[in-house]
């Protein structure tokens, strides 16, 4: 008789049972929730993402090695700045096709940097192209003035205005090559090495120093140093 009263109350709970069974203890940790709070977890803010500082050159990156500096026009011809004649007073600069490399040190250049010896407001990245043929003779912008057209020459070594240039930088401080416009100083760098237009050969290219044009693919140069 028992029993039977209290059968339907253990059925009850039973039932009871079963549905608590199914609901979700929200004290116990959920297993997905966990998953997708450590994923988001992993993924930084984006102002908190840290990224590589841009390069500051203290001084350039160029100076105590040797380049060589190629006409970037992309035609068919491989041009290097180079000599008209051996280095001497007055002899012309210009592109030039690239000599092999048995011969090639007169199209060689090594970078005079000035920056060890300059305080901190000074112009830390100009240099001087010293022949490494001949290092008496450095690259010259003739008769030093600004007013356009102005051949480059080699004439000896005297470190003016019109013998320091900015040249491109490499992407890295450790950099050996870049291409870019090299800045002449004597015209407080708004000029730039300009390679003219081929000559009929369309081998060589006289070189001058010439307004910086942006649109001028002939203004760009090429630099590899060793």
């Amino acid at each position: 008789m028992l029993a039977r009263s209290l059968s339907p109350v253990l059925s009850a709970l039973v039932v009871l049972g079963g549905l608590s069974a199914c609901v979700s203890d929200s004290t116990q940790p959920n297993p997905a929730e966990e998953a997708v709070t450590a994923a988001e977890a992993d993924v930084a803010p984006a102002d908190l993402i840290l990224r590589p500082p841009p390069v500051v050159f203290l001084s350039n990156p160029w100076a105590g090695k040797q380049v060589k500096i190629r006409d970037w026009t992309g035609d068919q011809y491989d041009r290097c700045l180079g000599p008209t004649a051996l280095p001497g007073t007055g002899v012309r600069l210009q592109a030039q096709l690239c000599y092999p490399s048995s011969l090639d040190t007169l199209q060689w250049f090594t970078v005079v940097g000035f920056s060890n010896s300059l305080p901190a407001s000074t112009d830390r990245l100009r240099v001087a192209l010293r022949s490494v043929y001949n290092p008496a003779y450095c690259v010259d912008v003739a008769a030093g003035t600004a007013n356009g057209g102005e051949a480059l020459q080699f004439y000896p070594c005297h470190y003016g205005a019109n013998q320091l240039f900015h040249l491109p930088l490499p992407a890295t401080a450790t950099g050996l090559t870049s291409t870019g416009r090299i800045f002449t100083k004597n015209s407080n760098y708004a000029m730039v090495f300009e390679a003219d237009a081929p000559n009929a050969a369309g081998s060589v290219k006289p070189a001058w120093q010439r307004a910086n044009n942006a649109a001028q693919n002939y203004q760009l140069w090429s630099l590899q140093a060793r």
